[in-house]
Parts: C-alpha cells; structure tokens; sequence
C-alpha cells in the first residue's frame, strides 16, 4: 500500500493520476500512480509517501533505499518471498 504524501486525501483526487484500481497485481517497472508534488506542497500538505507491505509473512529479504529516487529509473524497495 502506498499512500502519496501526508491528509492528502482532503484534496479529493486533485493532483492524482492512478494506472491501476485497488487490489491489482503489479510488476516491478510498471507505473501505478503520478502525483503533482509541486501542486501538493503548494496546498500545504507533505510530501512524505509512506509505503507499507501488508504481508510479511511471505517476505524473505528486503532492501529500502533512501535515497532520491528519479521517476521509472530508481527502485526503492527491493525484496525476494519465501
């Protein structure tokens, strides 16, 4: 689950573009969402993007990198299953 930024659900919608609905598989590379970050922090909200894995149990290894990442170049989370 990743949730852009900080309250930003207050914005309804606005600044969001979603390529996926809700309980979709994905595969590493694939775009899932494009946020306005610009138009986020100018409304007053952060920017900081939680991401959380629901099911650890099934997780071996993971690796989080904390550096800035560049859009459809930089993983930010690798891991491998059980």
């Amino acid at each position: 689950m990743i949730h852009i930024g900080i309250n930003t659900v207050e914005l309804g919608g606005r600044g969001f573009k979603t390529f996926v609905k809700s309980g979709q598989r994905v595969k590493s590379g694939e775009k899932i969402a494009e946020a306005d970050i610009r138009l986020i922090a100018e409304e007053g909200y952060s920017t900081q993007t939680p991401v959380i894995i629901t099911n650890m149990e099934k997780i071996k290894e993971i690796k989080c990198s904390f550096e800035d990442a560049k859009a459809g170049e930089s993983a930010i989370i690798s891991y491998s299953c059980k």
